[in-house]
């Protein structure tokens, strides 16, 4: 496996520190649950996966849905490398702390990836969402 890229490795170390400052509470403010906690911390590793994955072949993994992200970055691809180690996921798919599936969008520019939250309902805003592209991250993970 060749080293990682510069570009990646900014890209990745810029991702950590905007989920550290999410991650952290400040003040009076009180922090995220344990699950968006929880759910925050795997759409990183996800992301970084994405971004290994990326300076092996010099491309995001093409992926149609999150399955099909599962398994060419548990190893099903041309060096079948693993780039993710499963946490508390199932075994056909990133699932968040509430146990509901993460979404993924490949989309031509960036990759999103999304969990419905607390309400278990897609697109509201409880929703816990990750985009990012080949140059970066375009939006940290936002509630």
């Amino acid at each position: 496996m060749s080293p990682p890229r510069l570009s990646t490795l900014v890209a990745v170390l810029l991702g950590g520190l905007f989920l550290a400052g999410i991650l952290i509470p400040t003040g009076t403010h009180p922090g995220p649950s344990k699950e968006q906690a929880t759910t925050k911390s795997l759409l990183s590793d996800i992301m970084t996966a994405c971004y290994i994955y990326r300076s092996e072949y010099g491309m995001f993994p093409k992926v149609d849905d999150a399955a099909q992200l599962w398994r060419k970055l548990e190893g099903e691809n041309p060096r079948k490398l693993r780039f993710f180690s499963p946490r508390d996921s199932g075994e056909t798919g990133f699932r968040d702390a509430w146990d509901r599936p993460i979404t993924v969008r490949n989309r031509s520019a960036y990759m999103e990836l999304r969990s419905a939250g607390k309400d278990g309902i897609f697109f509201t805003k409880e929703d816990l969402v990750l985009d990012f592209s080949p140059e970066g991250l375009r939006r940290g993970v936002r509630d």
